[in-house]
């Protein structure tokens, strides 16, 4: 999502032209080594991803830092089963579920089993588009601007020789130009790039710009299109339509759409017609369009031929109505229902089967992707690389036919036979959750048989879950888990690590998940990488087909550059338990340390009114995490090489500097120290003496040995004096 004016407006961005724009354009870039950091303060950040968090949670978060790295000589490409991919480097990060746990794992150490997450669906826009700036689209195109009248009344109400004085940078005689414009003369039109030029500096005019006066021409003057062109329904079934079907022939300035179907050939005639738009039937029964502006549009728009073709850049912005219609064209003309309950379609290009799977998305649509090798019908060639886009399952199905949907009776009725069938398809599962399942159900003491018939369903399929043999479907799940919680509710659980299993299985809900194929060491000869940094989440959806990605890696190369104390600070426990488990990997020399709150359950006193009940204050405080702040806090004090991950609990009154370095005690070997006073020491910072057992906080002493166990670590020591 892009920030404009007030709007924010979605659109589908390469991750290298967007950085790239920024590193060429901006002036606060930071050189760290080999990388080039662009940062952005959150608040101020014009783009917003689709990111997801641990619990599930897809959110839209502000970008907060774009970076390129110098590449390496070799890249991993991570593919799915559902046929999405990624390049990426080896130490690269990703979320992945594996034996129903969310785990975040480099790209090397991922293997088949492991789940990728992907979005359920993706935002669209609140309103439709209304139109298309041409004279932006095709600035750097060979055409003209024929727009006289509004030159004409600009001249008059502001000063002609400021007029001459613009035009005299791109003609020897600008002022014969501008007579030539004011006798509206054939020869008067003015090249795009020389007219957008023009607009900037007389300020619109002179505030006389009216787009819906101004045309595109080319130098034949036929067929050309308005300055601001509408998003009709007509033009984005003529773009729908030539995307399948179509081929631009740019160079003599005209494209060639071909078709068998008579009502698809009734419907392009009268798209045509409604646009205004000449056509001719070739001697082979296909339609020819000459008109340069046209063809050109659609070459920008759409590509030229079956290899490079692609959605119009603009398709994110699209209302669901609008995106709709022009993915109905295209499945018109290249989409096939199959006896095996699945609606497919057959492209060439690569980018057009990856910006489907995204469009798709947006209506919930979730696609599979294949490359298959085949020999094309109208081609003498031995064949080529296809990409076969497929759409399965009832749920997908059903999605399709209620916003897309066949515009031809025939394809339509064979999708209308598919939606009779059951929906028993295994495609949108959720895996690796039976341990997890058997847990909950344990803990609320119920059997296999009494879930089953709360549920209504088979003790066999239960059993089946719990057991691994069988993946169960979202809407089973989600059942199964409204169940345990109406339950639970009844009996008044509170058990905090019940629910807190819950939750974490109810997060899986808010992903498709799609399981690793494989994951290949691929050369890599671009100069760089890049990356961007997205506030809390640290993740982001990218690559062929959408899927989200991660990038800790970048906030471990900016520590190790910098290298000073670094706070990194995540928005829950789960997520800072997972960065501190990889910067441990990534820093194994270093003081890596834990910092988050140490309640495992708090509950605040509170007063019901209504029932005259004052419930006390109730906490249970994890031990061990109380052991890692006070390990966090001593490294601090002791060592430079510290990287803390935290919660956002560290902003809160953990003391000072000062006070913590009075209850410091420090040894070193050969100074003169008495005994009686170290203990005394130990005693007033509060340690146990304990001549039995040895443990955090405690010391005990033997004659003139001392042995204490230090409150934040795990390690004894023995002193002897």
């Amino acid at each position: 999502m892009q920030r404009e004016g007030e709007r924010w407006l979605p659109r589908l961005v390469a991750i290298g032209e967007l950085v790239d724009q920024w590193i060429e354009s901006k002036a606060a870039v930071r050189k760290a080594g080999d990388t080039l950091i662009v940062p952005i303060a959150p608040k101020d950040s014009p783009y917003r991803v689709p990111s997801f968090n641990p619990t599930g949670r897809v959110e839209l978060k502000p970008i907060t830092a774009l970076i390129r790295h110098q590449a390496p000589a070799t890249m991993y490409r991570v593919r799915t089963a559902c046929g999405r991919q990624a390049l990426m480097t080896g130490d690269h990060n990703l979320w992945v579920l594996r034996n129903g746990q969310m785990r975040l794992l480099p790209t090397t150490e991922l293997r088949q089993g492991d789940y990728i997450p992907l979005p359920l669906s993706l935002p669209g826009p609140r309103d439709a588009l209304v139109s298309l700036d041409l004279l932006s689209i095709l600035a750097s195109e060979k055409l003209y601007v024929a727009a006289n009248e509004l030159i004409a009344e600009a001249v008059t109400v502001g000063d002609r020789q400021e007029f001459v004085r613009h035009l005299s940078s791109y003609y020897k005689a600008p002022t014969s130009k501008i007579r030539a414009i004011l006798n509206n003369r054939p020869d008067s039109r003015i090249p795009l790039h020389i007219f957008n030029v023009l607009l900037e500096r007389t300020h619109q005019l002179n505030e006389q710009w009216n787009p819906s006066r101004a045309r595109i021409v080319g130098k034949l003057d036929r067929c050309s299109p308005p300055a601001n062109l509408s998003v009709s329904d007509e033009l984005l079934q003529l773009i729908g339509y030539y995307i399948a079907e179509g081929n631009s022939q740019s160079r003599s300035g005209y494209f060639i759409w071909a078709n068998r179907s008579s009502r698809m050939r009734l419907d392009f005639e009268a798209a045509l017609t409604s646009l205004g738009i000449p056509f001719t039937n070739r001697n082979n029964s296909d339609y020819q369009v000459s008109s340069m502006p046209l063809t050109l549009l659609l070459k920008r728009l759409a590509g030229s031929t079956a290899s490079d073709k692609h959605l119009p850049f603009f398709w994110p912005q699209l209302s669901d109505r609008q995106l709709g219609l022009l993915l109905r064209a295209y499945f018109d003309g290249d989409g096939y229902v199959e006896r095996s309950s699945a609606i497919c379609c057959t492209t060439a290009s690569h980018q057009l089967a990856s910006d489907l799977a995204y469009a798709l998305q947006r209506f919930g649509i979730w696609a599979r992707i294949r490359r298959v090798w085949k020999r094309a019908h109208n081609s003498p060639d031995q064949g080529a690389w296809y990409w076969v886009v497929t759409i399965s399952g009832q749920d997908n199905l059903r999605a399709f036919h209620q916003h897309i949907g066949f515009g031809l009776e025939r394809k339509a009725r064979a999708l209308e036979r598919q939606l009779q069938h059951r929906a028993h398809s295994n495609v949108d599962v959720i895996p690796g959750c039976g341990s997890r399942l058997k847990r909950l159900r344990e803990g609320l003491g119920l059997s296999n048989k009494a879930l089953a018939r709360a549920t209504g369903l088979s003790r066999a399929a239960i059993l089946f879950f719990e057991q691994g043999k069988r993946n169960p479907l979202r809407r089973t799940l989600e059942k199964i888990l409204n169940t345990l919680k109406e339950i639970a509710y009844q009996r008044g659980y509170r058990d905090s690590d019940w629910w807190q299993e819950w939750q974490c299985l109810r997060g899986l809900l808010a992903l498709h998940w799609s399981p690793v194929q494989g994951v290949e060491l691929v050369e890599y000869d671009k100069p760089y990488v890049y990356d961007i940094s997205v506030a809390d989440n640290e993740t982001f959806l990218a690559g062929f087909g959408g899927m989200f990605v991660h990038n800790t890696y970048v906030m471990a190369q900016i520590i190790e550059r910098v290298q000073r104390p670094t706070l990194v600070i995540a928005h829950n426990k789960t997520l800072a338990a997972q960065l501190y488990s990889e910067f441990k990997e990534f820093f194994p020399h270093n003081a890596v340390e834990y910092f988050v709150s140490y309640y495992d359950y708090y509950q605040p006193e509170a007063y019901v009114p209504q029932y005259d009940l004052y419930i006390e204050k109730d906490a249970s405080i994890n031990e061990e995490i109380d052991r890692l702040r006070l390990a966090a806090t001593s490294a601090l004090l002791s060592r430079r090489d510290v990287i803390i991950v935290a919660s956002v609990s560290c902003i809160y009154g953990i003391g000072s500097p000062e006070d913590y370095g009075k209850v410091v005690i420090s040894l070193r070997r050969g100074e003169t120290r008495k005994r009686d006073k170290l203990l005394r020491h130990l005693v007033d910072i509060h340690y146990e003496r304990n001549d039995y057992e040895l443990r955090r906080g405690t010391f005990r002493v033997r004659g003139d040995t001392v042995e204490v166990q230090p409150a934040y670590g795990e390690t004894a020591y023995r002193i002897e004096f």
